[in-house]
């Protein structure tokens, strides 16, 4: 009996949904939605939309989907030939061609949509449900950004903390 109760306390303690919580979604609009503000790591995500014209397209992000990058300078540095002539007194013409090598620095101007890769992306059928179980789960160390394209998504993300 002892030795029972050790078994079943070993794999209560080894089994990894110990400690599971849930991020639930009901009826999102289209566009993107954060899912909390910290570190998570993900494994299930359960998807049922109401929506029966189109496939919702649900795509999950670590962090934002879009960037913003402000103006910054970048050294830049090129290899140019300089051609120098000159005439002698004797009426030849003497030319030189020297390689030399230029450090100035440019602009880079500011972008607003350097887009990141979706962690995930999935479809889901219209007016249906799906659970997308990958095969392995994922740590989103900056937060979980959500983007749906259709109204009506409601979505249950699996996850414990690390």
């Amino acid at each position: 009996m002892k030795k029972l109760l050790i078994v079943i306390g070993l794999m209560v303690a080894l089994t990894p949904t110990f400690g599971q919580l849930i991020y639930s979604t009901n009826n999102l609009t289209a566009g993107t939605h954060t899912l909390g503000t910290d570190t998570k790591i993900a494994y299930s995500v359960f998807v049922s939309t109401t929506n029966t014209t189109a496939p919702t397209v649900i795509r999950i992000y670590d962090g934002f989907h879009v960037n913003t990058n402000a103006a910054y300078s970048a050294p830049l540095s090129y290899t140019t030939n300089i051609v120098t002539s000159y005439i002698t007194t004797l009426g030849t013409t003497n030319l030189h061609t020297n390689r030399l090598r230029f450090n100035t620095t440019q602009t880079i101007a500011a972008n607003t949509n350097v887009a990141n890769p979706p962690v995930w992306a999935f479809t889901v059928p219209p007016n249906s449900t799906a659970t997308f179980e990958p095969d392995t789960s994922h740590m989103f160390v900056r937060f979980m950004n959500l983007s749906n394209n259709l109204t009506g998504a409601s979505v249950v993300v699996s996850y414990r903390n690390p």
